[in-house]
């Protein structure tokens, strides 16, 4: 007897028997707890209509029946086998890929994710009823489900296709810097890889090394950096700059002068001058110069509301009807325009990597070769564009000149060219190499030697841009080694070449439209998806982890 009462079942027996004499004891439980599911989490789902109603377990039992009352779409109170229903609220919290339902969800929350819309539309009842239509039992993803779950998922899907796209490929780092909505510096980092953009992550600190800079850092220098430059080292240059802004804050915005430079205007919808860049605003104005001279001379265009701004339009009269106007409008542009052509080069005809040491010497020449410039004008601007150029220079510049059958190093200085060799052998250099890489690159200069005497027509395709230095090096199986690291440069998109989509503005969206309501973690896998969906591969699954 005494074994029996110590047995495993003789306990369970009297746990039973103590728990069902509790069971009289107390406050009944309220029925309406009937019709929901309380989650180990203490998350309580609501049977009927399996969304959220709160986190807090079994307690606010009159939230519970407000639900019931106002919000549950399927207010019918019956009751369901415990296990059905909670298998049935474990999908509705985390939609398996497998159910149709779970598909549904996935698919619906990225086209939330992919086109930035804001999570409350999945609540909209205008929208479930229209659903509806096609199925009465469809249910969309919760706001929670939104921003959590669902977006883990996606999220690591997101980030699985860009490492897929980018594993053992030649890629292009991008640095773009913005202003977040709370004025904090951000930093977008991207990749290109194979003429696609791809996201890779934000930060709001930016750390750089002597690395060469790479995308937008180029067309910052060249456009920003260096016009300011030459501002600061030429006065008279700094000068006209200055009464060129105010004169165009007089003009823009201004109907009654925009309609009296619009009569003789090809496109009459853009603002006179043009803002799009600093050569177009002085092209503009230079092409205008007859009808400028004709509006600053009237009587009533100085007249103004407060003596502030008659002086300020006092002062833009004046500068445009002075004797030095035209002369120093022409001189800005004789300056200012090479600078323009080579951005426009390298962004518009996808220049190879190769052509940047060229350029920046062309540019150089160009402007030592003014003759109405001064000797230490001449100097002062070889100074501003060396520096800014040795700020931007990297070893895969070198070297992609150096592998060009059009330059072979040529253009390069003694300095540079045996940095690029260096790297080269470095690249190269195996342990258990045994070809001497300089030997090589001295056979594939001779081959190419060959190629400009006895094959004049493929020389000409080389020449005018048919046959890229990629292609050439394609066809050059001789020289394994040359040929490997060719690829690898020649891949490479041109550091000054923006990225096909621009993430900082792509990023600002996101971070303006839920800042307030997402986590800086939840805020950056939702922008490394919204941004990387643009870029949509046919043949791969993005509800496939």
């Amino acid at each position: 007897m005494e074994n029996d009462e110590n047995s495993p079942s003789a306990a369970v027996a009297l746990a039973l028997t103590k728990k069902r004499k509790g069971d009289n004891r107390g406050r009944h439980k309220d029925p309406i707890w009937d019709s929901t599911t309380v989650l180990p989490d203490k998350t309580v789902v609501c049977n009927h209509c399996h969304n959220i109603i709160h986190r807090h377990g079994v307690t606010k039992v009159e939230r519970v029946r407000a639900h019931f009352e106002r919000r549950c779409p399927q207010n019918k109170k019956t009751k369901r086998d415990h296990d059905d229903t909670t298998d049935t609220a474990l999908t509705a919290i985390k939609p398996s890929p497998g159910s149709k339902t779970g598909m549904f969800k996935r698919k619906f929350a990225h086209w939330l994710y992919a086109t930035g819309h804001s999570f409350d539309d999945a609540g909209d009842e205008l929208l479930l009823d229209a659903l509806k239509m096609l199925r009465n039992d469809i249910m969309l993803p919760t706001k929670h489900e939104l921003e959590n779950e669902l977006l883990d998922l996606e999220f690591s899907v997101s980030q699985n296709k860009v490492i897929k796209a980018l594993n053992d490929k030649p890629c292009c780092l991008t640095v773009e810097s913005w202003v977040d909505a709370g004025g904090n510096v951000v930093t977008s980092y991207g990749a290109v890889c194979e003429n696609v953009s791809y996201f890779l992550e934000s930060t709001t600190f930016q750390e750089r090394g002597s690395e060469e800079l790479a995308v937008d850092d180029v067309e910052r220098v060249m456009s920003n950096l260096l016009v300011d430059d030459m501002s600061n080292i030429l006065p008279w240059l700094e000068k006209f700059q200055a009464s060129m802004a105010e004169m165009a804050s007089v003009f823009h915005g201004n109907h009654k002068l925009q309609s009296l430079v619009s009569t003789d205007r090809s496109n009459p919808f853009v603002e006179f001058p043009d803002s799009g860049s600093v050569c177009g605003m002085l092209e503009s104005i230079l092409d205008h110069e007859k009808k400028l001279y004709t509006i600053v001379a009237r009587r009533d265009f100085v007249q103004a509301n407060t003596p502030v701004e008659q002086e300020k339009l006092n002062r833009v009269r004046d500068f445009v009807l002075s004797e030095m106007f035209i002369q120093e409008l022409v001189k800005s542009l004789e300056i200012l325009r090479p600078l323009q052509q080579q951005l426009k080069h390298f962004q518009d005809d996808r220049a190879p990597v190769s052509q940047v040491y060229p350029c920046f010497m062309d540019l150089l020449n160009g402007y030592t070769s003014m003759e109405w410039l001064s000797k230490k004008e001449k100097a002062l601007i070889a100074s501003c564009v060396t520096e800014r150029f040795d700020a931007i220079y990297g070893e895969s510049h070198g070297v992609a000149n150096l592998l060009d059958p059009l330059y072979l190093g040529q253009t390069l200085d003694a300095s540079k060219k045996q940095e690029a060799e260096a790297s080269i052998v470095r690249f190269c250099t195996h342990d258990d190499q045994t070809v001497d890489v300089l030997e090589q690159l001295e056979e594939y200069n001779e081959m190419v030697a060959g190629l400009k005497v006895n094959d004049e027509a493929y020389w000409h395709l080389l020449q005018s841009g048919t046959v890229q230095p990629f292609d050439f090096w394609m066809e050059r199986q001789q020289f394994p080694l040359l040929q490997q690291l060719a690829w690898t440069i020649f891949a490479l998109p041109v550091s000054s070449m923006s990225p096909t989509q621009s993430f900082s503005s792509q990023a600002f969206y996101i971070d303006s439209r839920f800042n307030h309501t997402l986590s800086p973690e939840k805020l950056q896998k939702l922008t490394h998806v919204y941004c990387n969906s643009k870029n949509r591969d046919e043949g791969m699954s993005f509800l496939t982890p």
